[in-house]
């Protein structure tokens, strides 16, 4: 068996962006460069050469030399038998300047899988792109449904490629350039499906002889869903066809005999006469979904109703997945506060659920949705009698929670979000970490954790009895108080005895019998949750897993510090946003909304990152008792995106200190409870749950706009082209409702407009119009009412035969822009206009923006 040959996944790899990178795990953090900034590639033979062949390393894997790497195949070959171990056996690795990081080669010489895992150092990273003919595109394809297209052009089946409808498996025939887009779409049956199809038919008819006859047909199909509101391009249709056919045929063999005797002609059929008509009507509804609430009786979709907008990264509220944290730095220092500063907490779910509805009010519940309790987490923070005397800024205690790693990345998020009760009424500070956090709990340097190997540093998994003695890592009597272990065989009652008290916390409410208070205890239906985050002996409460610091489980200890911070007061009123209300009473549950741009890094020379958040850390800080009850966690960010701030007449936004300026998110009928949405606009009712879901509208926030400038917020639909592609020409009307609110927005007056502008590239129509205070739906100035054939026409027309709506009205036609804008009876602007640019076309819509 070839001991240095790789297979690296695949075969047949394009050479354009090949690489290859060795990474050292041991390190911290793991890196793909020695100590002396050395890359481990060349150290290893594989990087000998550069681009030109000259003998040079350039730090990228020699790709041309077949020795190495053979790209047919998919082999990656190192040049000594036994790349892994220094030389301790023939072919192993002689390079020097590896001795003290290599292994000693286990995965040459035992098939024990826990001694090769315990030897294990490096790790190889491979990034490559090969070809693949054939796509799995998931049982129960609709036959001939597919589209392929391949940069734009549309292939053909049976000549560029076979498509297996029941396994979804389409197979190209000839090879396709790595780099050339493939777009696929495609339907497929549902094996469930809520919706409903209704095709009827009949005909009649009445025959008059043989030959003659009348009748009737009539063809009905409808397309029901389940949904109540439904996006442009899935609309639900219905079509009625009705027709009248029939057919009078009388033979005349008195006029045949007449003929016969006419000389020279001689017929050889009968003579007849025969008349036959059809007439048929189609009656279609392209959308059979309407509400007359808001007054569109003929068909509603929509592009947008904003109940989606909203995307969230939640954390758990399990007490499980979350655990005891790190210390946090000192703001600007290297240093960390004080393990022997750690106050005593808890954290925990209450046997017995709260109604969602003390906490929601306004969210509606079911049986059936399963949503009319919601577990909450508490966190009950009180410092050690000896602690007390401590500044209230050297007091902490906090949990640590893991995000998944494909949420990671927060780049495009704006908020954090946590709805909490101050049960107390404490005016303890909160604190926020977010970003990469230190594992390391009790500050010892090394990786704790009850699965004890049989050899090297890691273990099988799996919990064992003689193993479940808490991270600590000590059973009872050799507890020290502070969370570590006393050494040299003394134990916590010994010292406490002798009067050695320099090694032991000795504060009044230790427990001698558990000096770390990390015995896990729980009696299921009661009220005392002290003891339910021991680690010690608490095997049937983790499911037998051992506890380990290691939370991202990656098998070593991360140590490392780079993340954003953010403290306030539980009652702050900078970032509160809202209670929610019931009976007319505050529930006393608070919404707290921090914008991610007011984070500070918590080390200013730092590498903190927005797309690398793998932890949170909740911490309280306080010289008193807290609880703090919390519902939700989340990060917010929403599918719009927010483009800047701008000058009036300019596009080119700029996002540099615009956070403070202009900020978009969402407000709704369950978090909000002085939101009340227009009239006729409700959530969409649930059928199978048997609730109504919130109903929700897109905030835009400004706050000291310069005069004569704007912000924008844009939404870029998805690019799906032929018979999918979203067009709304057959629609009549496009409707938005507007709220103002605003020192600046008055019932007659306003120095606020509103702007909303929908195309393809620099192709669009715009609106402007005036704001006024609420929905305005006295008046309904503030509802856009877009007539899209008035609109299309105008796009067709010039000053010399525009189309006005009303006598006083203007238009202009200059450098490729057309302007109406919409005047009162005397002349005089109502503020209301509509620009054109260019050749917008309403079934090529590729953006809506608002602001």
């Amino acid at each position: 068996m070839f001991k240095n040959v790789y297979y690296m996944g695949a075969s047949n790899i394009s050479k354009e962006g090949f690489a290859v990178r060795i990474v050292n795990q041991r390190q911290n953090p793991p890196s793909e460069y020695d100590m002396g900034g050395k890359p481990y590639i060349t150290q290893f033979g594989l990087d000998s050469l550069n681009e030109s062949g000259v003998r040079q390393a350039d730090e990228l894997i020699d790709m041309e030399n077949s020795s190495i790497v053979n790209m047919v195949s998919g082999e990656l070959v190192f040049p000594t038998y036994h790349p892994f171990a220094y030389d301790s056996l023939a072919g192993g690795n002689k390079n020097a300047e590896l001795q003290n990081v290599l292994g000693l080669g286990k995965m040459y010489t035992t098939t024990t899988q826990t001694e090769i895992n315990n030897d294990s150092r490096f790790e190889m990273q491979i990034e490559y792109t090969n070809q693949s003919s054939n796509i799995n595109l998931g049982f129960m394809i609709v036959e001939g449904s597919e589209q392929v297209f391949v940069d734009g052009l549309e292939l053909k089946r049976g000549v560029d490629y076979q498509i297996d409808y029941f396994s979804g498996t389409l197979v190209m025939n000839e090879d396709l350039n790595p780099n050339a887009q493939l777009n696929i779409l495609f339907d497929k049956h549902e094996i469930v499906s809520f919706d409903k199809k209704t095709i009827l038919g009949t005909r009649a008819q009445m025959d008059f002889g043989d030959r003659s006859f009348i009748g009737a047909t009539a063809l009905y199909f409808n397309q029901s869903v389940i949904n109540e509101k439904i996006e442009v391009g899935y609309e639900p249709t219905r079509n009625f066809i009705w027709g009248v056919n029939g057919r009078y045929e009388q033979p005349l063999e008195g006029l045949t005999r007449f003929i016969d005797q006419l000389p020279i002609i001689n017929t050889e059929k009968a003579s007849s006469f025969s008349i036959e008509g059809e007439v048929a009507q189609v009656m279609p509804n392209p959308n059979s979904i309407n509400n007359p609430e808001t007054g569109d009786p003929s068909g509603v979709a929509y592009i947008d109703d904003f109940e989606g907008a909203k995307r969230t990264t939640s954390f758990p509220i399990q007490r499980r997945f979350w655990k005891p944290s790190s210390p946090p730095l000192i703001y600007h220092s290297n240093k960390t506060l004080s393990h022997r500063n750690r106050a005593k907490m808890y954290w925990y779910n209450p046997y017995v659920q709260w109604r969602t509805k003390d906490i929601w009010p306004n969210q509606e519940t079911s049986i059936r949705a399963q949503n009319e309790t919601t577990d909450i987490l508490v966190m009950n923070y009180k410092p050690l009698a000896n602690q007390t005397h401590l500044p209230k800024d050297s007091l902490w205690a906090g949990i640590i929670a893991t995000l998944y790693s494909g949420d990671y990345d927060q780049t495009q998020t704006k908020f954090f979000e946590i709805w909490l009760r101050n049960k107390n009424g404490s005016r303890s500070e909160l604190s926020v970490d977010l970003g990469k956090i230190s594992e390391d709990w009790d500050g010892n340097g090394t990786l704790n954790t009850e699965d004890i190997p049989v050899a090297g540093m890691i273990g099988d998994g799996l919990l064992d009895d003689a193993e479940d003695v808490g991270l600590d890592g000590c059973a009872d009597e050799s507890e020290d108080g502070w969370g570590g272990c006393l050494q040299f065989g003394e134990t916590y009652n010994e010292l406490l005895e002798s009067g050695n008290t320099a090694l032991i916390n000795v504060a009044d409410d230790i427990d001698p019998n558990d000096p770390n208070s990390d015995n896990w205890n729980y009696d299921e239906g009661t009220n005392d949750y002290k003891r339910i985050n021991g680690t010690e002996g608490n095997a049937l409460d983790a499911g037998r897993y051992p506890d380990t610091e290691d939370l991202d489980r990656t098998g070593f200890l991360d140590k490392t510090n780079d993340y954003f911070t953010k403290s306030f007061t539980l009652d702050d009123t900078t970032y509160f946003s809202g209670e929610t209300v019931k009976d007319g009473q505050p529930t006393g549950w608070r919404l707290f909304r921090i914008p991610l741009s007011h984070f500070e890094m918590i080390d200013s020379t730092g590498n903190q990152e927005w797309n690398e958040i793998k932890f949170c850390r909740v911490r309280v800080t306080d010289t008193t008792q807290t609880w703090v009850q919390i519902a939700k966690i989340e990060l917010v960010g929403n599918e719009w995106q927010e483009l800047g701030v701008a000058p009036d007449s300019s596009n080119s936004y700029s996002k540099a200190n615009s956070d403070s300026v202009f900020a978009i998110s969402v407000i709704n009928t369950e978090d909000n409870a002085n939101y009340a949405p227009p009239k006729g606009v409700k959530g969409e009712y649930d059928r199978i749950n048997e609730i109504r879901s919130k109903e929700q509208s897109l905030v835009l926030k400004f706050d000291n706009l310069s005069p004569r400038h704007k912000g924008a917020a844009l939404k870029t639909l998805v690019n799906v082209t032929g018979d999918r592609a979203k067009s709304y020409l057959t629609y009549d009307k496009m409707k938005m409702y507007v709220y103002g609110n605003s020192p600046w927005i008055g019932n007659t007056e306003t120095k606020v407009e509103f702007f909303m502008r929908f195309g393809l590239g620099e192709d669009y129509y715009e609106l402007v119009q005036p704001v006024y205070n609420g929905w305005d739906e006295t008046e309904n100035r503030n509802t856009i009412n877009l007539d899209l054939n008035w609109l299309t026409q105008l796009k067709l027309q010039d000053s010399t035969n525009v189309k006005k709506l009303n006598d006083t009205d203007t238009f202009s036609d200059s450098a490729n822009i057309k302007s109406y804008t919409f005047n009162d009876e005397n002349g005089i602007s109502t503020g209301k206009q509509i620009k054109i640019k260019g050749a917008p076309a309403l079934s090529r819509i590729k953006f809506f923006m608002v602001g």
